[in-house]
């Protein structure tokens, strides 16, 4: 739901993305997410993933998908 607000709002208007959960641990986003950053997203776009102490882990789109599934892979050989 988040994701999809996010593109629907902010289509390529920004240069990162907070991701947070409501308790101690830093949120990652899920492999649904990251599957719609990585086909959405820049490479080089900023993911910052976050708990509410401030704590928090910087990946870029590349770093958080590093084995993408995209076109490529549903191109005939």
């Amino acid at each position: 739901y988040a994701i999809g607000n996010l593109l629907h709002w902010f289509w390529n208007d920004f240069e990162k993305m907070y991701v947070m959960c409501d308790n101690e641990k830093i949120g990652m986003s899920c492999m649904i997410c990251r599957q719609v950053i990585q086909e959405f997203f820049e490479k080089d776009k900023m993911i910052i993933a976050m708990n509410p102490n401030g704590d928090e882990i910087v990946h870029t789109v590349e770093e958080l998908c590093p084995y993408p599934f995209d076109e490529e892979d549903l191109k005939w050989k």
